[in-house]
């Protein structure tokens, strides 16, 4: 089991000492979607500068960071739910098949961030979740 997911981690461009450091996830919902989830960007980049200054080995990956648009009609929000759910089958995938010693959930949205903790209870890892602020945004 170990070997194929150093293979794989050797084939996305990690180095020898890179694959034996402890691996932990940043799992994170940033979009260009809305204000709130581009923040997000930069934040996982200072955590994974954070796990690397710590010794660990960062992994980034994804979850939906969909946001629903109020002005838009009641239609958009019949998604709210189907979306908490999205992320949270993609945090519970993601950790379920990939080997890692702890992980970093970041989102915003009220949404993701019920998702992303609901991962974290079920997770057998040691977790941390936070929220990114939004944008301040000059009009």
């Amino acid at each position: 089991m170990v070997f194929g997911h150093n293979a794989i981690y050797k084939a996305s461009g990690y180095t020898a000492k890179e694959i034996k450091m402890p691996r932990i996830l940043v799992i994170n919902s940033w979009s260009e979607q809305s204000p709130g989830h581009i923040v997000l960007r930069a934040i996982a980049d200072g955590v994974k500068a954070g796990i690397r200054m710590s010794g660990g080995m960062p992994i980034e990956i994804g979850v939906p960071g969909l946001c629903s648009v109020p002005c838009r009609g009641a239609s958009d929000m019949l998604y709210d739910m189907p979306q908490r759910e999205a992320v949270l089958a993609g945090a519970e995938s993601i950790l379920n098949i990939t080997w890692c010693d702890g992980w970093v959930g970041l989102g915003t949205c009220d949404k993701i961030i019920p998702g992303l903790i609901l991962a974290a209870c079920a997770s057998t890892v040691p977790s941390f979740s936070s929220a990114g602020a939004a944008n301040a945004v000059q009009l």
